[in-house]
């Protein structure tokens, strides 16, 4: 049988090798968290590196025409499916495409812009419009054309008239 010093000293063993086992595990996790803390610093943040509430901006995104004088530009921004923006246009607004000049009242539905303007309030108030690209949206019609099926003809209606038989074209002799 093993004495009171060996089960001692054996005891103590097991405790030393346990209580470096933790302690290991601690020092790994504090060294996993801190290498996380710094991934974490490192990545922008989205949310606030946004497009400016106010100010001289430039946007890009598609014309949609609100009614006769209001003009709407939707665009991508990150974190929402579409966002728009109220474009205000006045006498001075220069209009282009590949730079050059071209009247504002052809800008269309679904043109793909570039503005450059004021922006307040949700009001783009454009200094410059650059057309990138004339793909336009056409509105749906509002009823699409319906295919009819031949009427059947009525029953008693004559029979067809053989066109195979020659025809005498010449007038009537007297």
């Amino acid at each position: 049988m093993k004495s009171e010093k060996q089960k001692k000293g054996n005891n103590q063993t097991v405790i030393l090798i346990a209580g470096s086992v933790i302690l290991l595990l601690i020092v790994f996790a504090f060294l996993l968290m801190m290498k996380n803390k710094m991934d974490m610093a490192s990545t922008p943040n989205v949310v606030s590196t946004g497009q400016p509430t106010t100010g001289q901006v430039t946007q890009r995104g598609n014309l949609m025409k609100v009614s006769d004088t209001i003009w709407t530009l939707v665009y991508d921004r990150p974190g929402m499916s579409a966002a728009s923006l109220t474009v205000g246009m006045s006498d001075s607004t220069f209009c282009k495409k590949s730079g050059k000049p071209i009247l504002c009242k052809q800008l269309q539905n679904g043109h793909r812009v570039d503005i450059t303007g004021i922006l307040e309030n949700g009001t783009i108030t454009a200094k410059e419009i650059d057309l990138l690209d004339e793909i336009r949206i056409e509105p749906s019609p509002e009823k699409s054309p319906q295919v009819q099926e031949p009427t059947p003809a009525p029953v008693d209606a004559p029979a067809p008239v053989n066109n195979s038989a020659p025809v005498n074209t010449s007038a009537p002799q007297k």
